[in-house]
């Protein structure tokens, strides 16, 4: 009997380490393939407990250093981070549920988006400030906000200045979904929008405004 508790006890030390030890590049099995959709990690390096690595958002430039110290959680079954560098907050992956759940994330970065050669959008800086967050199957939920100084977009030929944009998120009535409100403040054009965020979907229209020249609607 001694023999087999001191065999169980071996086998649970080695398990112990071969997870402490497993490589950060393991932690995209964690990631919801909702999530996944949008965000990718690039240069990945370190182990799953304590790593490094560039965040992108699909079509948006630059990535995003961000640094990781996990710990296993309990409750919820899964593993818990405290995310450092260009991005700051708190991950929870709830592996039961295959769910992510994020906290007080904060970002501040340039950002470019291009849809072909004549259209896309600027900023020389954007805040990100997310209170809380919830990726899931089922669920996509996010309260936060978004502000972009010095904001342009290109619809052609000319850029045309908006200002500071800002985009405010909430939970939808169902409490399943998001929607967020887009406006801005000066500039020369005007934007008003509204995007709806669904875990499979992303839907919304946009109206904007310039000085002179045609209202541009898009709707997607």
């Amino acid at each position: 009997m001694k023999k087999l508790a001191a065999f169980f006890a071996l086998l649970l030390i080695a398990f112990g380490v071969f997870v402490w030890q497993l490589p950060a590049s393991v932690i995209a099995a964690f990631v919801p393939t909702q999530a996944s959709k949008f965000v990718q990690l690039h240069r990945v390096s370190g182990s799953l407990w304590n790593g490094r690595a560039l965040l992108s958002v699909i079509g948006v430039a630059p990535a995003i250093p961000v640094a990781w110290a996990c710990r296993p959680s309990m409750s919820p079954a899964g593993v818990r981070c405290e995310l450092q560098e260009g991005l700051t907050g708190a991950v929870t992956v709830d592996a039961l549920n295959g769910s992510l759940h994020v906290e007080r994330v904060t970002a501040l970065l340039p950002v470019q988006y291009m849809m072909g050669a004549n259209m896309g959008a600027a900023s020389t800086g954007v805040t990100t400030d997310i209170a809380s967050a919830t990726v899931s199957p089922q669920t996509m939920t996010i309260k936060g906000s978004l502000r972009a100084a010095d904001a342009t977009y290109r619809a052609g030929a000319a850029d045309v200045s908006l200002g500071e944009v800002s985009a405010d998120c909430a939970p939808g009535a169902d409490s399943r979904t998001t929607i967020c409100m887009l406006s801005n403040r000066g500039g020369s054009g005007r934007l008003d929008g509204k995007i709806n965020l669904a875990p499979t979907r992303a839907n919304g229209n946009l109206e904007l405004v310039p000085a002179t020249g045609p209202v541009q609607r898009i709707a997607f």
